[in-house]
């Protein structure tokens, strides 16, 4: 015994057992307090019953000395959290050395298993900064996938775990998924198995785990339709990395897209990318001759990755012909989503070069313009694409008739889905590569949009937006803002910076409508001139070439309804017709000649409210 706590047991002041605990607590040595963290034992003083530590955040802390040996626990001299606090250089030498064996030291300093989190909290800040730690992580990560002596778990939240050898691999993953009681508990820890498969020495375990999966995968079809995909899915990597053939007629992937016909999408997008790629290879086995069809559906929904994935699905069933149609139809009749358009343009050189039109720009801009109407921020991609990428915009036009390409630029000029810097720089990028734009300034679009033509019923649909963006939209964005700040580091934070961003577009729409609110002129359409195709008239056309009739009601900057052959005057189609004559010749957006039949009033004001409205709640936000 010591003899000074032998001198203080004698005096009465600690007893026999606090002593003992105070003899693994010499000066020191490390350790550590469940509040105040690691510390190391500064000095013993007996005499006025103290003893002081230098914790991590505080130094010279006294503490009583029946107090001391009840709340610190000693911390061996090998123990990671001693050595890096006496030679963190040694240890970060070790750590960047040999990354597997200082991984090994800190699961055994924490009973063979630690979370990222806590050995991050270890080694941060002694070690490595924040981003260093992440740098090496991911490094070591990989080395501990390869050693085969590591469980890795899919979440951050769950223990990285050490095993002896590589059979106590495949033996404790197995006994996790046997053990799991939740469907998604069961992935991954089959997840974890295929990623040690190539070790595996046994090949009975698999034969014998399959009907296990398959089993489980059928009882989760009804609590997790994509769950249970994901365990078949599993189930099949397994099959093909052990060169086994399926020998059950359990569930099958295709089955559950069949039976999930209904909500696609959803069962998509449950689901990890990796894992929404393998299960495209199933639409054909599952809707046989429907499956372009059915991933045409889905591609019309699918966010930005899973677009890619359809359109390579096309590829590789050598369908490319019958993608380029459909994508071309859907360009031209705009129901193109902003995440098709995006997988257009970025891959523009690769993938859909001859899909690269002025048809092309007018979906993107429309696509970009109802995103700043309704507020929505899916096009934000789209957007950043367009003024990022410096050929993009050229691109559009590099085949364009010269009429066309100035028709396009006005109208670019003239949206509002960007702010003046960007339309500058559009104008100063289009006019390097094309002479006949250079007399073409922006003052010209200020002028076109001192006024703006609207119909009554147009203008109370805008006034109703309007209110519902002050009173509505930009109330709720600021409560979403505050509350996204209380989510921590808003470096990091992916939910404040995108409310950030929506408060950007609906800062912008707000000045855009209210100005074109101010400027707008209201217009009953009454006695237009007919000798000329103008605001207020229905104008019949010929096709030149397929002979085809069709016709348009051209109105206010504010009116239109498609499907009912409304468009607005400031719309590309209509900048093509306003001015012509009966029997003239003009050449539409999309390249076609068509051929001025006939001119009439327009004479439906009283319809004219409910088919805005009506084509106001049908039109999907992009």
């Amino acid at each position: 015994m010591n003899p000074d706590l032998q001198q203080a047991i004698d005096a009465g002041t600690i007893s026999a057992e606090t002593a003992k605990k105070l003899e693994s607590l010499p000066p020191d040595c490390f350790c550590s307090h469940k509040d105040w963290g690691i510390g190391k034992i500064r000095e013993w003083r007996i005499l006025t019953n103290q003893i002081l530590i230098d914790f991590d955040s505080k130094k010279n802390h006294p503490m009583q000395l029946v107090y001391a040996s009840a709340t610190l626990s000693p911390i061996p001299e090998q123990h990671i959290h001693a050595r890096i606090r006496r030679d963190p250089a040694k240890v970060a030498s070790d750590c960047d050395r040999d990354p597997v064996s200082a991984v090994r030291s800190i699961l055994l300093d924490f009973g063979k298993k630690a979370t990222a989190d806590q050995i991050a909290s270890t080694l941060v800040p002694f070690v490595f900064d924040p981003e260093k730690f992440k740098r090496w992580w991911d490094s070591a990560k990989k080395a501990l996938k390869k050693d085969g002596h590591f469980i890795l778990p899919q979440k951050r939240t769950e223990p990285v775990e050490l095993v002896e050898t590589q059979a106590a691999v495949h033996t404790t993953l197995l006994a996790k998924f046997r053990a799991a009681k939740q469907l998604k508990d069961q992935v991954a820890a089959v997840e974890q198995f295929v990623k040690t498969i190539e070790s595996l020495n046994d090949p009975q375990e698999v034969e014998a785990l399959i009907p296990e999966l398959e089993k489980a995968a059928e009882a989760g079809i009804h609590v997790s339709p994509s769950q249970a995909a994901e365990l078949l899915l599993l189930r099949d990597e397994i099959l093909a990395s052990c060169q086994l053939s399926k020998k059950s007629f359990g569930p099958s992937v295709a089955g559950i897209i069949q039976k999930e016909s209904a909500r696609l999408l959803d069962l998509f997008t449950e689901l990890p990318p990796a894992k929404q790629r393998a299960l495209l290879d199933s639409m054909e086995e599952a809707f046989d001759s429907q499956w372009t069809e059915r991933s045409f559906s889905l591609m019309l929904k699918a966010p930005a990755r899973l677009v890619e994935d359809i359109g390579s699905l096309f590829v590789k069933k050598n369908a490319q012909d019958l993608l380029q149609t459909r994508l071309q139809k859907w360009i031209r009749e705009r129901k193109a989503s902003s995440d098709i358009l995006f997988w257009i343009c970025k891959r523009r050189e690769t993938s859909q070069p001859s899909l690269v039109s002025h048809d092309l720009f007018d979906a993107v801009l429309a696509s970009l313009e109802s995103d700043q109407i309704s507020g929505s921020t899916k096009g934000t991609k789209l957007r950043s694409l367009l003024s990022e990428d410096p050929r993009l915009l050229t691109d559009f036009f590099e085949n364009a008739p010269k009429d066309i390409l100035r028709n396009s630029v006005r109208r670019l000029l003239a949206s509002s889905a960007f702010e003046k810097d960007s339309l500058r720089s559009f104008l100063s990028r289009l006019k390097k590569k094309y002479a006949d734009l250079k007399d073409l300034e922006i003052a010209e679009t200020e002028q076109i949009e001192e006024s703006l033509i609207v119909s009554q019923p147009s203008l109370d649909l805008r006034k109703k937006e309007f209110e519902h963006l002050v009173n509505n939209l930009i109330p709720q964005n600021l409560h979403d803002i505050q509350v996204a700040r209380g989510y921590g580091d808003l470096r990091e934070n992916f939910e404040f910076k995108s409310a950030k961003d929506q408060q950007r577009v609906l800062s912008q729409r707000k000045s855009d409508l209210g100005k074109a609110l101010a400027t707008a002129k209201v217009t009953d359409f009454k006695d237009p001139d007919t000798a000329q195709v103008s605001i207020g008239t229905v104008v019949s056309l010929k096709d030149s070439a397929s002979g085809k009739s069709e016709e348009y009601t051209i109105l206010g900057a504010w009116d239109s309804a498609p499907d009912k052959g409304i468009v607005s005057y400031k719309a590309t189609i209509a900048e093509a017709l306003l001015g012509a004559k009966t029997g003239e010749e003009r050449t539409l957006p999309d390249s076609r000649r068509v051929r001025v039949e006939k001119i009439a009033p327009f004479k439906n004001l009283d319809l004219l409210p409910s088919i805005l409205q009506a084509s106001s709640e049908n039109t999907p936000a992009s």
